[in-house]
This record gives structure tokens, sequence and C-alpha cells, in this order.
């Protein structure tokens, strides 16, 4: 598996459990009315926000949270799994230095987070290093 892959994939499931779920996504009142039409509550539960204006009813909260564990657990084996491949390890790294825009700030600390449990904070910073002249502005 190639991190673009990975990415593709994970995109996926998200929107599997999004649909699932009856995640929308509102920015305005008629967005909001619209997406409360498709996606209605029950038993008295109100819609609750993950904020950057996604919704979802209220009686979804476990299926969400469960969903979402699930889906961070599967990423993270998936991302150890892509390590055994040091090709892969590095283009996954640089992918997200340069998504961060790491070399534009000169800080990893988003990617270090993002990799946690994966990746150590001398691997990231390496492969920073080795790639730093090449993407600075």
């Amino acid at each position: 598996m190639t991190y673009a892959t990975l990415k593709k994939e994970r995109q996926a499931k998200h929107t599997e459990l999004f649909d699932r779920v009856g995640l929308f996504w509102a920015f305005s009142t008629e967005q909001f009315t619209e997406g409360k039409t498709k996606h209605p509550v029950t038993d008295g539960q109100k819609y609750l926000s993950i904020g950057m204006g996604g919704y979802f009813p209220g009686q979804n909260m476990q299926a969400y949270k469960d969903g979402m564990d699930e889906l961070s657990a599967w990423e993270k084996q998936a991302k150890k799994e892509l390590k055994e491949s040091r090709a892969e390890s590095e283009k996954a790294i640089l992918y997200e230095l340069n998504n961060h825009e790491c070399f534009y700030t000169g800080e990893i600390d988003d990617v270090v987070d993002l990799f946690e449990g994966v990746y150590t904070v001398q691997e990231i910073r390496k492969v920073y290093k080795a790639n730093a002249g090449k993407f600075e502005g």
C-alpha cells in the first residue's frame, strides 16, 4: 500500500461513517434545514456539531464516537504497516511535511502529532532536514 492509497481509503472510510451517522455540512440556515430534513433526530434528541459546519443527529453520538475510534485504530495500524517500506515511509512523512507547510514555517510539531506512535521525532526530523533545501521559499 502506498501513502496515497492509504489516504484515499481513509477518506472512503470516513465518508461511509459520515453517511451511516447522518453527518451533514451546513454553512447557512437553508443548508441546515435541508440536512435536518434528510437526517431527522428522534426521541427529543438535538443535533450535535463536530465543528467546521458538520452536524449529525444526537442519537448517533455513540456510533460516531465508536466509528471514529475504529478509524483511528485502523489508520494507526495502516501507517505502521506502511513504515515497513522505507521509501513509502519517507514519502508519507514528506507528504505531510508539505501538507502542513513545515518547510515554510520551520515547525514539524503537527506532523509529529499526526504520526504519534508510528514515527519518532528523529525520523521525521531526518526527512525534514534531507528535504528542507528543496522546498523552502
